[in-house]
């Protein structure tokens, strides 16, 4: 299992830059069944709905941002999903 929160999936943009900006999914607007911890089964797949805030002056590009966090406190693979 693999459990799954909605601070999981930043929104990150000034790529380019070493200082990158970031938020999370608005609280509000995420959807209920990413609110709270979901767990999903290694080679599922589970679609959510989320919504972020940004200024309208952030640049592109823009990317999702996941970093995967073991439970021992080990640091895994980070993925980007680039959008335009």
């Amino acid at each position: 299992m693999v459990n799954i929160l909605d601070e999981d999936f930043a929104l990150v943009w000034n790529l380019n830059k070493e200082e990158r900006t970031y938020v999370y999914p608005k609280e509000y607007y995420v959807d209920a069944t990413i609110y709270s911890e979901i767990s999903i089964n290694p080679g599922t797949t589970k679609t959510v709905d989320v919504i972020y805030e940004i200024d309208k002056d952030a640049e592109k590009p823009w990317a999702i941002y996941y970093n995967e966090q073991y439970s021992d406190g080990q640091k895994g693979n980070k993925y980007y999903i680039y959008l335009r």
